[in-house]
Order: structure tokens, then sequence, then C-alpha cells
């Protein structure tokens, strides 16, 4: 039955990768400029991904909330909805992109259909338009139906904003394969360990006899941290260290990077930050110690340069990861891309733990 739905499902990602082609390829030509639809977080974090994976750089923001108007959002301004698109214009001046909930899609392209205005698209469908053969053999690389049904469910939604085909995934996140679900004597690596959430479930999983390396550079979530991490040691009388709050990030080398505050989850690199933070690579932070067996990764997009600096790592010793793949449509081809590069024997399983694309997560295990 799987089989059948994950091929049903490859032929609606395809026919819609192939739709968007043929639209962009109409336009493009005709319409060289580019503006973001609405001027929200999730616009703005699309922002940043136009720019760094199409190396496109949208010239301003629309959004109809008038206390955004003229107000500076990525560096760019926030235009009304009647000064970007003046009525009686004779073409398309802009093609638009619009990162948001299918909701709101449907009420902006209602909106922009009653201007006469056809140049528009849902943002990660046309970045992910050129990736369809790529997905396609990633596809072919997950050792089970239920993950390319899972896949597929997921890139659809992606591209689509609709959730309709999604497997949603009963078990909580990074624990639904059975190999990690009992983790006695884990060494453990929690990048973007948040409020401690994970943290606790590798201490109950291993009975408190796991090692964690819990990396967050976030100020007020590692404050939380610490506050879980007090709790934890007490109710399951952990050892001295078993729990190691690093007050950092991971990344492809050790440095100090400059960031842009954001929100509690996201900070965004930023030469000209007023924040300054240490990265660590994986395989500098781990020269002197005994090497990890599991590693989980939700770092907001950064986790292919995460895996970059724990190639060697990685490659010699074969952890189990857990690693989240939804950040950007490149993510769902080029992480389990770069995992099979670094360990051709790796199984990939793939799990949709939501209702929505989100949260849509990678299990690389070896059975040796």
């Amino acid at each position: 039955m799987f089989e059948m739905y994950s091929k049903a499902l490859r032929e609606n990602v395809k026919r819609e990768c192939l739709y968007t082609r043929a639209k962009i390829d109409f336009f493009q030509g005709k319409v060289e400029k580019y503006v973001i639809f609405p001027a929200g977080p999730t616009a703005q974090r699309f922002f940043y991904t136009l720019k760094d994976e199409c190396g496109i750089e949208a010239e301003f923001f629309v959004d109809n909330n008038p206390e955004l108007e003229n107000k500076s959002v990525c560096g760019k301004q926030v235009k009304s909805f009647d000064t970007a698109f003046p009525k009686n214009q004779a073409w398309d001046d802009y093609i638009v992109l619009i990162p948001t909930t299918v909701k709101y899609y449907r009420q902006i392209t209602a909106q922009l259909d009653e201007a006469g205005i056809s140049s528009y698209f849902y943002a990660a469908a046309f970045i992910a338009h050129k990736l369809w053969e790529r997905y396609d053999k990633v596809a072919d690389m997950l050792g089970d139906e239920y993950s390319k049904v899972s896949y597929w469910g997921a890139i659809y939604d992606l591209i689509t904003g609709n959730n309709k085909f999604i497997a949603q995934d009963p078990s909580p996140n990074y624990f639904s394969v059975m190999e990690f679900t009992s983790l006695e004597h884990e060494i453990i690596v929690d990048a973007g360990a948040y409020v401690g959430d994970t943290v606790e479930e590798y201490v109950k999983r291993s009975v408190g006899s796991a090692k964690i390396y819990a990396f967050e550079p976030n100020k007020e979530l590692m404050n939380r941290l610490q506050q879980r991490k007090s709790r934890l040691e007490k109710e399951y009388v952990l050892c001295d260290n078993a729990i190691e709050i690093i007050p950092a990030g991971l990344g492809a080398e050790t440095k100090t990077s400059r960031f842009q505050a954001g929100d509690l989850t996201m900070l965004k690199p930023d030469e000209h930050g007023d924040i300054a933070l240490p990265i660590y690579s994986i395989d500098d932070f781990f020269r002197d110690k005994p090497p990890f067996t599991l590693l989980k990764a939700d770092i907001e997009g950064a986790e292919m340069d995460m895996l970059r600096g724990g190639a060697y790592m990685i490659s010699r010793y074969k952890p189990k990861m857990t690693l989240c793949i939804y950040h950007s449509p490149h993510d769902f081809a080029q992480i389990a891309e770069y995992v099979r590069f670094l360990v051709p024997e790796y199984d990939l399983y793939i799990r949709s733990h939501r209702s929505y694309f989100g949260d849509t997560i990678l299990y690389c295990i070896t059975k040796e």
C-alpha cells in the first residue's frame, strides 16, 4: 500500500515542479525584479534563503499592515499594496514571492489576481522546482516506503502549502526509529538544545547513563536550559558533567561569528550584527574527547555547515544521527546527499512529526 501511495505522491510533486518551472520560464526575461509579500518573520527568513541559495535579493517587502509601511525589514523598505502595485500598470513589474501559510497565500493571491498581477509564486516552490531530480534520487536512498511517503508528502506541502498528504508520525521528535528509543551509555551531541526538552528525553531514555553535550547559543534559552539541567541532576542523581551546556553554535569551522537577534529560536548570521558568539566545528570540539555516538541537530538551517565541520568524526565513527531537513528546500536534498557521501553505508529514514512539513527529520543509522 505504501509503495503505491509513495509513487502517486512522487508524481504529484513532479507535476508541481514542472508547472512551476514552466511558469518561471514564461515570466523570466519579461520580469527580472523580485518582491516578497508579506513581511512577517517567515518572509524575513525567506529573504535570506533567497539571497543565500539563489543569489537573488528582493527589492522590497509588501504588507497589508499599515503599521509596517515604510518600515525597514532586512534592510529593505516595506510598502503597502497600493504603493507597490499602482493601478492601471501595463505589465507586471515584479515577480512576487509569497512565503506564508496556505490560508494567507490564498488571500494574497486573490488580492493579486484582482489587481491583474499574475507573476506570483509560492516562495518554496520558486526555489524547489530546480531540485526535482535531486529529490527523486534522495527518495531512492530511503530505507522504507513509509519514509518515501513521509518525504514526498512533506515536499508537496513545502511547495504548495497543502498538507493533505502529510504522514504525521505520532512519536516524539527524534525518537521514531527503533535505534533511537533506548540510549543507555550514549555520548550525545544535542545541537540546538533549545530549553532542554530533548535533553530531558535523552536522560530518561538512557536512565541517566548518557553523556550529553548541549549546544545552545541563545542566552535566554540557555538560562532555561540551565534550570532544567539542575532539576534533572537532582531527579536522576546524575554524575558530574553528565549534561554539559556549551554556550555556542556548531558550524563549518571554529570561529567567532556575529549575529542579528531574531525570535527566540533564530539568530541570523550578520557581519554587522551586535551579537558575537563562538562557533565550533564538531571535529575541533571533539579532537581530544571520546567520539560521540549520537548527533541531533535542529539549528535553523545551519545543519549543512555543521555536517561539513564534522566530516572527519562522522565519516570515521558513523554516529547515529537525527537531522532536521525542513529549514529550506535545498535541505530536503543536500543533507541526505552529503550524509551518504560521508558514510555510504548509512541507512536513511524520514519521519514527519507535525501536520505540516515542519519537523521533518532524517534518521541515519548503520547496522554494523
